[in-house]
């Protein structure tokens, strides 16, 4: 009976031994979830501050490049000699090159590099 006794004891020792194990492994298993989401939470929080600012420099640079265009066109047109030949060669060489950036783009689709 002492025999059986000091066997349940220790059963119950070696089952107090995995319940403490198991609930060490689940605490750290709920820090390391913890951990996971706020990394998460904090890459999503990056993602929208990098497209926010990649959205304001693109629509500045658009606004900028819109009032340069315009400033050049009132220039060929309402503009002396001078200033409506600069204006001109401007608009020519802006013109051929969004043209190669044009070419280039569509090379980049259809070849996928």
């Amino acid at each position: 009976m002492a025999l059986e006794r000091e066997r349940l004891a220790s059963a119950d020792k070696r089952t107090g031994v995995v319940r403490a194990a198991i609930q060490a492994s689940s605490a750290a298993d709920e820090r390391q979830f913890t951990f996971q989401m706020a990394r998460l939470d904090k890459d999503d929080q990056h993602r929208k501050e990098t497209r926010s600012i990649a959205r304001n420099v693109l629509y500045g640079g658009a606004v900028v490049g819109a009032f340069v265009i315009l400033a050049c066109l009132g220039f060929s047109f309402l503009g002396d000699e001078r200033q409506a030949q600069t204006a001109m060669t401007f608009l020519k060489t802006l013109m051929t090159g969004a043209g190669g950036a044009g070419i280039w783009v569509l090379l980049r689709q259809i070849f996928m590099f």
